[in-house]
């Protein structure tokens, strides 16, 4: 496993303009351009074992490597309401994005088929739905509580 040397680059702030300020009461969501590139690479090696007709029947051998070459995005960040008891910042992904990845794989031992395209393509697309399912992230921020005369030690 490399998981690179870069940062990704933020650029081209913006503040998106209320659409309609009588449903959002909160500051306006700010969105920018990410972008990664490097390289982030994983490597994976097992077998597949078949149990038909008899238990332990056969063994397929499997490597696979997946490497993420760049991943550019439109990022929107939504920032807390200073009203909110429960302040959090929202970060969620566009769903239009480039995901280049490079895929290289090894299925059987003798009989080897290497880098099959379809191997991508299902890597590829169960990536792609993975990200935009869970493309929102929301982190609380920890609430200042004013102490009282009953909070204080004794």
């Amino acid at each position: 496993m490399t998981l690179g040397t870069s940062a990704p680059r933020l650029s081209n702030a913006r503040i998106v303009p209320l659409s309609k300020p009588q449903t959002q009461t909160g500051p306006p969501d700010i969105q920018f351009d990410a972008e990664y590139t490097d390289a982030i690479s994983v490597r994976l090696t097992t077998s597949l074992f078949f149990s038909q007709p008899v238990p332990a029947f056969a063994r397929l051998p499997v490597s696979l490597s997946l490497t993420l070459d760049a991943f550019r995005a439109t990022l929107s960040v939504s920032p807390p309401d200073p009203r909110d008891p429960n302040p959090s910042v929202t970060v969620r992904l566009h769903p239009e994005f480039t995901l280049s990845l490079q895929t290289s794989s090894l299925l059987g031992s003798r009989a080897k088929l290497a880098n099959v395209p379809k191997v991508h393509e299902l890597i590829e697309n169960g990536l792609r739905k993975a990200l935009i399912d869970r493309g929102t992230i929301r982190v609380r921020i920890p609430g200042h509580t004013e102490r009282t005369e009953c909070d204080s030690p004794p």
